[in-house]
């Protein structure tokens, strides 16, 4: 995702070399198909937090809802999760297997296996996408497009077929983002380059479309009030603030809930500068490369890093 760019002394200044050549930044944008709808990233999003909602899992978001006050965000779970002996689990669904709504408590039931030593982790975490997805449309707490494609699916076995069929789609959409990383990081090797000023850098990375950061110089947006208070460190005008850091730059004063998380307490003179890869990812659980650039005299870049996948889950 390419974000607005802020100005800010050395932050804007025009290379003086010839390092990289200006080029058009490359589309980041994931385009899968399923049916007649076209899934990108905002669908993908919509999908995993239907799923979550469902469950009855509490995101991210929904903690930094809670302590803005807005509690309705807080999910009640739909979804009723029964394990089973692997023995009575349908054919072709081994692992999770979406049984439908149960009539009395109204809630959706999901079939999942007792594990084994002989279980296939790729299988079982597909399986198990496909029904907890099938059952968060039933209940309602899938957008579109999803909605209108579970609809149009009028029948069970059409429905089935629907769950592996976003399968396929989020993989594809993992795949998609892995290569469009993996192109990323495969430029920043032969474009970032050691021994060059921060200006060549942060002009060659604007070519590509990347942001450079460095958290330091985030101050947060304090949210909450009286005892229960917290720091949105995800705001994007907050979060701005440590784009492209520049030599000499003075760190900011957090306040409120953002005060009581530790800040560096004195500025570098050369501050490094970061960027974030989003990679492969499933339901739950994504994968980010971690780019490190440390400047140094003169302030030139004095050392590139550039980490392996690393795997998070919520």
């Amino acid at each position: 995702m390419i974000l607005a760019m802020v100005t800010a002394p050395l932050r804007a200044q025009t290379p003086t070399g010839q390092a990289s050549p200006p080029t058009r930044a490359p589309d980041r944008t994931i385009h899968v198909t399923l049916g007649a709808a076209t899934i990108d990233d905002a669908a993908i999003g919509t999908l995993f937090r239907g799923i979550f909602r469902a469950a009855g899992t509490a995101t991210p978001n929904d903690t930094l809802a809670a302590l803005e006050g807005q509690h309705h965000n807080w999910s009640v779970k739909v979804i009723d999760t029964i394990t089973k002996d692997p023995s009575v689990m349908p054919a072709g669904f081994r692992y999770g297997y979406y049984a439908g709504r149960d009539a009395n408590s109204g809630n959706e039931v999901v079939w999942q296996a007792k594990p084994t030593k002989s279980d296939d982790g790729a299988v079982e975490s597909e399986q198990l996408i496909a029904a907890y997805a099938l059952a968060a449309l039933d209940a309602g707490s899938v957008g579109e497009p999803w909605k209108t494609l579970y609809d149009q699916a009028a029948d069970r076995p059409s429905r089935l077929k629907l769950g592996k069929d976003i399968v396929r789609v989020i993989n594809a959409a993992s795949d998609q983002q892995k290569s469009i990383t993996d192109a990323d990081v495969a430029w920043i090797r032969q474009n970032i380059t050691i021994g060059l000023p921060r200006s060549e850098v942060y002009a060659a990375l604007r070519s590509r479309g990347l942001v450079a950061y460095n958290y330091a110089y985030a101050p947060g947006r304090p949210i909450g009030s009286g005892k229960l208070v917290g720091c949105d460190t995800t705001d994007e005008s907050a979060k701005m603030t440590a784009a492209w850091p520049y030599a000499g730059e003075p760190l900011p004063k957090p306040t409120g809930g953002c005060a009581t998380i530790p800040h560096a307490t004195l500025p570098e003179p050369f501050p490094s500068a970061y960027i974030t890869l989003p990679g492969s990812f499933t339901l739950g659980c994504g994968s980010e490369i971690n780019v490190a650039m440390t400047f140094g005299p003169a302030d030139r870049l004095k050392k590139l890093h550039i980490s392996k996948p690393d795997w998070e889950c919520v």
